[in-house]
């Protein structure tokens, strides 16, 4: 559950620091959706189809899911939705990938070495 919860956390403090690029106060779900998608796509090599489902997974967490994240159970369920619909999208091989990129999120942590 510690995992998790820092897996949540970790990608948060990123969908953060994309924010902070747009300028304070000017959260846009739909530049975070879309450095979201190509981030996952240079490291999935997604294809346009689940490009786009991807982006509307992540535009409903980012308009809906963030303003009402509630404590840190409620993230972490989120978190959990979230990566379960994304890998619902994925193939075999590229599931196998997700798993292996969150993990190593996990073990950076937030502002750990890249």
């Amino acid at each position: 559950m510690k995992k998790l919860l820092m897996c949540a956390l970790v990608a948060l403090v990123g969908v953060l620091s994309v924010d902070a690029q747009v300028g304070p106060g000017q959260f846009d779900p739909e530049k975070i959706a879309e450095f979201s998608v190509q981030y996952m796509d240079e490291q999935l090599d997604l294809n346009k189809e689940q490009e786009g489902k991807i982006k509307e997974i992540y535009l409903d967490m980012f308009k809906n899911g963030f303003e009402n994240m509630g404590g840190p159970e409620e993230m972490q369920k989120k978190f959990e939705e979230m990566n379960k619909k994304i890998k619902a999208v994925l193939t075999d091989e590229q599931k196998v990938k997700f798993d292996k990129m969150n993990e190593e999120m996990r073990r950076r942590g937030p502002g750990g070495p890249r």
